[in-house]
């Protein structure tokens, strides 16, 4: 199993491990209590770190639904073209982030999105703007953003950062 999916210890990596045999050299070998640890950990990070994040800067709306430009983004798949979300606008701060429903993974395992926890969105500016999530699916967020005066604000030019876990 790989992220996005969860791991445990016992069912992912077959653990807790005990050493058939001494470790004769430590440099070459592992011992199991030590990759029982690391695997753990491991186990423990798949159900708590950021999946993905995209980063885009609101745009004044016009009318329908706008494609917004995605100026930067990451996953725990990789980063590559093939995955980047699509972010639109249908009015005026409400902006709706897509990712693809089923990835691929570095170990070339076709792994399929599901958003648990979206994460409060933030955005860079002295003016403090803020968002919110919501609504959200699988592979979707709607992230609603405000200017100070809790106003509905597409925050033209304002960087926005989503993530999810």
């Amino acid at each position: 199993m790989s992220l996005p999916d969860e791991a445990t210890l016992s069912d992912t990596y077959g653990g807790p491990y005990t050493n058939e045999r001494p470790v004769e050299d430590p440099t070459t070998e592992i011992d199991a209590d030590a990759a029982s640890e690391l695997m753990s950990d491991t186990a423990g990070c798949t159900r708590m770190i950021a999946r993905a994040w995209v980063k885009f800067n609101g745009l004044t709306y016009t009318s329908g639904t706008q494609s917004i430009p995605v100026s930067d983004h990451n996953a725990t798949w990789g980063g590559s073209a093939g995955v980047i979300p699509v972010v639109t606008q249908s009015a005026a701060g409400i902006y709706l982030i897509t990712w693809p429903a089923t990835v691929t993974d570095e170990i070339l395992v076709l792994r399929t999105l599901n958003i648990r926890y979206p994460h409060v969105p933030s955005t860079i500016d002295t003016a403090l703007s803020s968002g919110k999530v919501s609504a959200f699916t699988a592979n979707t967020m709607t992230v609603r953003t405000f200017n100070a005066a809790g106003a509905a604000d597409a925050l033209n030019a304002i960087p926005i950062f989503c993530s999810w876990t």
